[in-house]
């Protein structure tokens, strides 16, 4: 008998998607299923089918499976079974015809021999490359034994032409049909895989600035130059989900330097940021206003108009660039704004912008209080008054004792209920949101 041999499989086709990628190769007839692995530069192996399901000619592999810059190779493997071949022992001889459209011939079972060890079937070998399956039935249909894997009836591969059965499990006088199927293999179809790099989106591409540790700002202006056919409005919405400044107002400066810093002009930049906080025409930064401060910008219009043409901006802009710290920036805005409207309002907003301290919960806090400390501002009078409006509404009372720690340690109520006041709070809110941040934890 001329053995039979499958053709191989050849990968035709790679196709990187943005999430996924998909490979196909050649369809072979008579095919019952096909092997897939995927494995990396080292031979490991990186994902592969669960054998016997994979019934069509391509898969697809998860991008998250694999690196960019690293190579990989994708074999593939065809199988093809033959049905049973049966022969009765102690009866009639038969031998079943080949359906369902395999292209693997029956193996031949050639003699069933009882001796002392027990019955020995024997067959012809079929196929060049594969292996065989072989199980035994009694008169009744039952099964006697198979090839079998960890001691369950799942059938295993056996590459020799005869499997003996133990006497135990043989009756003298009772008919057996002994059945073998034949499995080939094709030789595993392989091809180079070397990953391209993953389709960038303005939304990723932001992430990955932003996790490389760029600001806000250089943010904004990196994605605008990589898509420049990107909506300013869909730029802005990008940037302040990305970096968590989607309120007002504590989103307004920032934004507004950041769409400056990328070279979005005033009017654009305006009508975007309205778009973007979803504010009506009279674009308040704080619609309540008892007890707020005259300092405290009520029109964010007036706010983003100053961060595109008050002096001071562009002044510690290029402070900024020379390297100056954020203390530094702060010291020489006083000595020569020192007259100006706002001025330590105006230098918060400015740190918060141009030095990333946009986050009052964070280190942030922190480095605008010492900055503006050493800048020789006061606490009660300049910074405490400011903090309420450039962090809100994310202002609490964790912000509240970090800013205070920061500039000193004494005096806790008196900050607290200074700021609190300035929040809007009336003095019965403050007197127990005092109690509840100190006294009742000791």
């Amino acid at each position: 008998m001329t053995k039979y041999k499958l053709k191989s499989p050849k990968i035709d086709e790679v196709d990187f998607k943005q999430s996924v990628v998909e490979i196909s190769w050649t369809s072979i007839p008579g095919v019952s299923y096909y092997n897939f692995q995927l494995k990396d530069k080292g031979n490991n192996l990186v994902t592969c089918s669960i054998k016997g399901h994979l019934k069509q000619n391509h898969t697809t592999i998860s991008k998250d499976l694999i690196k960019e810059k690293h190579d990989y190779t994708a074999h593939v493997q065809a199988v093809a079974k033959s049905d049973w071949a049966s022969k009765t022992y102690k009866g009639e001889s038969a031998k079943r015809e080949l359906d369902g459209g395999s292209s693997v011939p029956l193996p031949e079972i050639i003699s069933m021999v009882e001796n002392k060890s027990g019955l020995t079937v024997s067959w012809e070998s079929c196929v060049e490359s594969g292996y065989y399956n072989f199980q035994l039935f009694d008169k009744e249909q039952e099964l006697i034994i198979c090839s079998i894997r960890n001691n369950i009836k799942q059938l295993k591969n056996i590459k020799q032409l005869k499997i003996t059965v133990p006497g135990r499990f043989i009756q003298d006088g009772e008919k057996y049909t002994a059945q073998v199927k034949a499995i080939a293999e094709s030789a595993w179809a392989s091809t180079p895989l070397i990953p391209s790099p993953i389709p960038t989106t303005p939304e990723s591409y932001a992430k990955e600035l932003k996790k490389k540790g760029d600001s806000v700002a250089e943010t904004t202006k990196k994605v605008k130059e990589k898509f420049p056919n990107l909506l300013v409005e869909d730029l802005a919405k990008i940037i302040a989900q990305t970096f968590n400044l989607t309120k007002a107002p504590n989103g307004v400066a920032p934004m507004s330097y950041a769409l400056k810093y990328a070279g979005i002009e005033y009017d654009n930049a305006l009508n975007t940021l309205k778009k973007l906080f979803e504010s009506p025409s009279d674009f308040k930064c704080y619609n309540d206003n008892k007890n707020v401060p005259d300092i405290w910008y009520k029109d964010c219009n007036n706010l983003i108009k100053d961060v595109y043409q008050k002096p001071e901006w562009n002044y510690a802009e290029q402070l900024k660039k020379k390297k100056n710290s954020a203390e530094s920036v702060a010291k020489k805005l006083k000595d020569k704004y020192a007259s100006s409207e706002k001025i330590y309002l105006t230098t918060n907003l400015i740190l918060t912008s141009i030095f990333d301290l946009y986050d009052c919960c964070d280190t942030s806090i922190e480095t605008m209080v010492m900055a503006l400390k050493n800048a020789g501002y006061t606490f009660l009078d300049d910074i405490a008054t400011s903090l309420g409006f450039v962090y809100k509404p994310n202002f609490n009372g964790d912000c509240y004792t970090k800013a205070y720690n920061a500039y000193y340690e004494k005096q806790k109520s008196d900050f607290f209920m200074q700021g609190c006041k300035n929040s809007g709070l009336s003095p019965t809110q403050c007197a127990q949101a005092f109690y509840n941040e100190f006294e009742s934890s000791g």
